[in-house]
């Protein structure tokens, strides 16, 4: 291996935000990079369109493994320097698995650490996410010494597995490792994310593309942050590159944001319902009613929670969510790791809108 020249360890490289991470990590010049190991779940690697990096000549290598295994994650790190952890659980159903999000959340999370500890690999970057502050009040421009970890989490075991995640991470940084080096560690607390690959937004596009209408269902006074899933991506490559200065700060949890704007839900996603020619309609449910429904539908999940059969997204707290106002700033992101983000909010719409476009069209 060359001087300095970093092999790294992408887990969950096969999902979203994981095949951003790899995206930034071939085509920056921060620090070079021998290899990139994409850790996942998937029997192979398989990146969107949208993503693939021409002319690459960086070796890209498929690794099939769990992190909520240690020998698989410790195969993984044999050799490596560096780790993004991005792989994760998500689960704010209205029965969510809490085994689950504890197994692959938290577990996994010790096993990556550990990994990184018996591999002597002293880089470690965690995506964490901004609902382990999210509580029950407002949150205007949160900054991370405003902010603490609420006594309950509005998103339930989410939230609170990834937030001890997060911990586990964080007092892992200084952890001697046994070459005598420095194991050092940073989280990055993202928002909602968007652009190419998105589970969850596509989803909600290509329905209304389907039945040539959208329903209005946030109070237009809420205000919501969302981020550009390539400016994701190009904040964890910025943490591990910050991590590798010995005067960088470490051990600290960031909240990553960009230029797109704070509204709405309804105000966020109108300049792609326009541009895919789906309209909204003029008034806005009611609050009470879309609460009711969302009870009704809660209590339908649990009465048939035994059968396994309907586990439902839209719950009081998603209704209470995006009739909210949670937004954060990224100043000491800005100050400590030199982050600003890579994409305008006018590239980062165009981007997303290739592949959103391509998505409500195929079948």
């Amino acid at each position: 291996m060359g001087k300095d020249e970093e092999v790294v360890v992408v887990t969950g490289g096969c999902g979203f935000v994981g095949q951003h991470v790899i995206k930034h990590l071939l085509i920056q010049e921060m620090f070079p990079v021998k290899e990139v190991r994409v850790f996942d779940l998937s029997s192979q690697f398989c990146c969107i369109n949208e993503l693939k990096v021409k002319d690459c000549h960086t070796p890209v290598k498929h690794i099939c493994g769990d992190i909520t295994q240690l020998n698989d994650i410790s195969r993984a790190c044999r050799g490596a320097t560096m780790v993004i952890h991005t792989a994760g659980k998500v689960d704010v159903t209205a029965c969510p698995n809490v085994e689950a999000l504890n197994l692959v959340n938290l577990t996994g999370t010790k096993n990556v650490v550990k990994a990184c500890i018996d591999n002597c690999i002293n880089i470690l970057v965690f995506t964490s996410t901004v609902d382990v502050v999210i509580g029950e009040e407002p949150i205007i421009n949160g900054t991370e010494s405003t902010l603490w970890i609420p006594s309950s989490h509005h998103f339930g075991p989410y939230a609170h597995t990834k937030s001890e995640a997060e911990k586990v991470i964080l007092q892992a940084n200084n952890h001697i490792l046994p070459n005598d080096k420095e194991l050092k560690t940073c989280a990055l607390r993202i928002s909602p994310v968007y652009g190419e690959g998105d589970p969850n937004f596509s989803k909600q596009l290509k329905s209304a593309k389907k039945q040539g209408k959208m329903m209005r269902i946030s109070n237009e006074s809420s205000k919501l942050q969302h981020i550009y899933a390539g400016n994701v991506g190009y904040a964890h490559v910025l943490a591990a590159n910050a991590l590798r200065n010995p005067v960088c700060p470490t051990g600290q949890a960031y909240f990553i944001t960009d230029d797109t704007p704070v509204s709405s839900l309804n105000a966020f996603l109108h300049p792609f319902l326009e541009n895919l020619g789906v309209k909204t309609y003029s008034y806005t449910i009611p609050y009470w009613f879309l609460y009711l429904l969302a009870f009704i539908t809660e209590l339908a999940a649990w009465v048939t929670k035994p059968l396994k059969i309907f586990r439902p997204i839209f719950t009081r707290r998603v209704v209470q969510f995006i009739n909210s106002v949670v937004y954060f700033n990224s100043n000491l992101a800005k100050l400590e790791l030199g982050y600003k983000p890579l994409y305008t909010y006018e590239e980062s719409l165009n981007k997303s809108l290739v592949y959103y476009r391509r998505y409500v069209s195929s079948p």
